[in-house]
């Protein structure tokens, strides 16, 4: 509600009606303060380690699943990719050291449709990224070329497939609490 609240607020100011949507409290006088209210900081950590999970044990059974679901993994781990980024990342394109730069640029997946740069700061993003380029061609992404039968893989397909591999995993909100996004928080 507050998202569209404010979506009518933008368009009032636009047609020189400023003042025309009241706050949200004006239209749900009934409702307490803290039901309406809204924040932007979780609540409770979304990493795996601090939900009880041993990253590396479950790193290593993901690369026992699918090496390249490893790899998937590993660099959701490595660099805080969402899943669609992880999916899409091209490590050769995206690998900026070449060109001086000690960073990573994300183009595909990225939130919002907007390329990213990540600086590499440790020396396990080395590791990672090295490892992930040494078994990806130059032009390949990370995601799977083909899906489980043998056609040729695309974006939806790829991360129905990711989602698959949490499955076997054991990564689920229903589980664990936690979900693949969550190695964004390690």
């Amino acid at each position: 509600m507050r998202n569209e609240i404010s979506v009518l607020r933008k368009f009032s100011r636009w047609v020189g009606k400023p003042n025309l949507v009241k706050p949200l409290q004006y239209y749900l006088p009934d409702a307490s303060p803290e039901r309406v209210k809204v924040t932007a900081v979780a609540d409770t950590t979304k990493s795996w380690s601090a939900n009880g999970i041993d990253v590396e044990a479950k790193m290593r059974e993901a690369f026992e699943i699918d090496n390249r679901f490893g790899m998937v993994i590993a660099m959701q781990l490595a660099f805080g990719l969402r899943k669609k980024e992880a999916v899409s990342f091209q490590p050769w394109v995206s690998d900026q050291r070449d060109l001086g730069h000690n960073a990573i640029i994300v183009y595909g997946g990225a939130k919002g449709g907007k390329q990213r740069t990540i600086h590499i700061e440790f020396q396990f993003q080395y590791v990672v990224l090295d490892y992930v380029k040494q078994h990806i061609g130059k032009r390949d992404r990370l995601g799977w070329k083909k899906t489980i039968r043998g056609l040729n893989a695309d974006l939806e397909r790829n991360l129905k497939r990711y989602d698959y591999h949490m499955g076997k995993l054991g990564i689920s909100k229903a589980n664990c609490s936690v979900c693949g996004h969550g190695l964004r928080a390690e």
